[in-house]
C-alpha cells in the first residue's frame, strides 16, 4: 500500500499540461519606423488548466509583471505601461487564448529589451523569453581635440541621442604601407557601465587611468562622451574614431596632416609665450 501511494505522488509531480509552443518577439527594428508591434505567447493547455489560468507578462528583469490576465476576467496593465499596451486587442475567439498577445503602441526605445511571458496554473508553470531590439541611430556624433601641452593630446567623442547605450572605442590605423591592423591605446576603450534604471533620467561618470567616460540617459536614449588623453608623438600618420553599439556603427576620421598642422601652431603659440 505504501508503495503504491509514493509511485502516486511521482506520477503527480512530474505531471505537465502546460506548453508554450511559441513566443514571438519582433527582431531588430529602427526606432520610428514601425507604429506598434504585437508580441504573443503560443500555448496549449489541458482541460483542468482552464479553472485557474493566470498569463502574465514581464518586462525585463522586473519580478512585478506589466500585463495580467486570469480569465474570464479582463486583463490587467502595471500602471506605466497603460499607454503602450493596448488592453482591447483580442488575437484569438477563444475565452482562453484571446488575451494570449499585448499589442505595443506606440513604439519606442522605451520598450526595448526583454520580454518573458508565462502561463501557469494550479497543475503547471511556463515562462519563455526574448528580447525586442529597438535601436536609434545617434543624431549627432563628434570628434574633438586639443593640447593641453605641447606633447599631450586630448581627444574626445560626444555621441548624442543613441540607443542602445554604445561602448565607443578611439582606434588608430597605421598607414596604409605597413599591414592595415587597427589597435586600442592603453585605457582608451571603455566598456559599459552596470545598468542603470532606464525608466527615470540618469548620470553617471567612469574614470580609467587618463581616460574619462560620461554618460546620461534621457527621454528614451544616451548621450556619452569618452576623453581621453595620449602622447602625441605615438600617433600614426592616420587614426580613427570608431563609436558603436550592438546595431549602430560611425566612423569619424581626421587626417594626421590636419593634426600636424595644428599641432605646429600649437608649438609656435607656447615658443612666443616663452
Amino acid at each position: 500500500m505504501m508503495r503504491a501511494w509514493l509511485l502516486a505522488i511521482i506520477s503527480i509531480q512530474v505531471s505537465r499540461s502546460i506548453e508554450i509552443r511559441h513566443l514571438w518577439v519582433p527582431g531588430a527594428m529602427e526606432n520610428g519606423t514601425l507604429d506598434s508591434a504585437i508580441l504573443e505567447c503560443d500555448y496549449l493547455l489541458d482541460e483542468r488548466d482552464r479553472s485557474s489560468l493566470e498569463v502574465k507578462w514581464y518586462f525585463r528583469h522586473d519580478p512585478v509583471p506589466i500585463f495580467q490576465w486570469v480569465p474570464p476576467n479582463a486583463p490587467q496593465v502595471l500602471n506605466k505601461f497603460r499607454r503602450f499596451i493596448n488592453l482591447h486587442y483580442l488575437v484569438t475567439d477563444d475565452p482562453y487564448t484571446e488575451h494570449r498577445a499585448i499589442h505595443l503602441q506606440p513604439i519606442s526605445s522605451e520598450l526595448s529589451g526583454r520580454y518573458s511571458c508565462r502561463v501557469s496554473s494550479n497543475y503547471d508553470d511556463k515562462i519563455i523569453s526574448k528580447n525586442m531590439i529597438i535601436y536609434a541611430p545617434p543624431k549627432k556624433v563628434e570628434m574633438d581635440f586639443f593640447w593641453p601641452s605641447a606633447d599631450l593630446l586630448n581627444l574626445t567623442c560626444r555621441v548624442d541621442r543613441i540607443y542602445p547605450e554604445p561602448i565607443i572605442s578611439i582606434l588608430l590605423r597605421h598607414q596604409q604601407t605597413e599591414p592595415i591592423t587597427t589597435t586600442d591605446l592603453p585605457a582608451l576603450s571603455l566598456s559599459n557601465r552596470p545598468k542603470k534604471d532606464e525608466g527615470h533620467n540618469s548620470f553617471d561618470v567612469t574614470h580609467t587611468m587618463d581616460s574619462t567616460r560620461l554618460v546620461s540617459w534621457s527621454d528614451g536614449s544616451y548621450s556619452v562622451v569618452v576623453s581621453t588623453l595620449v602622447d602625441y608623438n605615438r600617433l600614426p600618420r592616420r587614426f580613427q574614431l570608431k563609436a558603436k553599439s550592438a546595431l549602430v556603427s560611425i566612423h569619424s576620421r581626421v587626417p594626421r596632416k590636419h593634426l600636424d598642422h595644428l599641432h605646429r601652431e600649437v608649438l609656435n603659440k607656447n615658443i612666443r609665450l616663452d
